[in-house]
């Protein structure tokens, strides 16, 4: 029984040193390739979880509801301007030399620019309506009533626009052909995906080698097998 197990040690020793470079090397990259697989299928499955249907729904939604906030905003600012700008505009002149010392004015900033959605879903109340104001001092917002009254009704029916649209885009994605044509899409995008891939292990192993994440799977295969060459070379030969 000795004598046997005496000649299989011996049998994997010479079969260990009659080994190119070329061999080991194909060997590791056997086994960088079989992680890099890994690596891909995992990518393959949270890019079908990013771009899948359900995925797409909520973040059109989420963009809805964004629309929606600035849609009610600015049906306020027209409301604001067709009934208070004389109100407001006086209060502005009879401040102006305060605000100008003060240095808050810039007739160069476009006053819609400085809102975005976490304003409008955070700032409430009397700190809206003062932070609003605050934002037209700042702004080019009382330099041209016409001009101002034509930048915010545009923008009123751009997100009206941009809303109606995500509306019918979400509700045609819940029917039954608009899944279908959404997930066929989805399926050609992710086999394209695998076509590349599949190009990409085709290459020859300097080619792979220029590629620092594959590099990095390279040697981590290379530590592996000095640790147990034999049962490595096994397993990837």
């Amino acid at each position: 029984m000795k004598k046997f197990i005496s000649i299989i040690i011996l049998s994997l020793f010479l079969f260990g040193n009659a080994q190119t470079n070329e061999d080991v090397a194909k060997i590791i990259e056997n086994c960088a390739d079989n992680a890099q697989l890994k690596e891909d299928n995992k990518f393959i499955e949270n890019y079908r979880l990013e771009y899948g249907l359900q995925n797409e729904i909520k973040i059109t939604s989420e963009n809805l509801e964004s629309n929606k906030r600035m849609i009610v905003f600015l049906e306020e600012e027209i409301d604001l301007i067709e009934n208070k700008w004389d109100d407001e505009e006086k209060f502005f002149k009879d401040h102006y030399n305060e605000y100008l010392s003060s240095g808050l004015l810039n007739k160069n900033v476009s006053y819609l620019s400085l809102f975005s959605d976490k304003w409008l879903k955070t700032i409430t109340g009397d700190l809206r309506y003062q932070d609003r104001y605050r934002k037209k001092i700042m702004s080019n917002y009382f330099v041209n009533k016409d001009f101002t009254y034509r930048e915010i009704l545009k923008a009123l029916d751009d997100n009206k626009r941009w809303a109606k649209e995500k509306e019918d885009r979400i509700n045609y994605w819940k029917t039954e052909k608009g899944k279908n044509e959404f997930n066929l899409k989805l399926n050609n995008k992710v086999n394209h995906l695998k076509k590349s891939i599949s190009s990409s292990k085709q290459k020859e192993l300097k080619n792979k080698l220029n590629n620092s994440d594959y590099v990095e799977l390279f040697k981590l295969c290379e530590q592996v097998r000095m640790e147990s060459p034999i049962l490595f070379d096994t397993k990837f030969k």
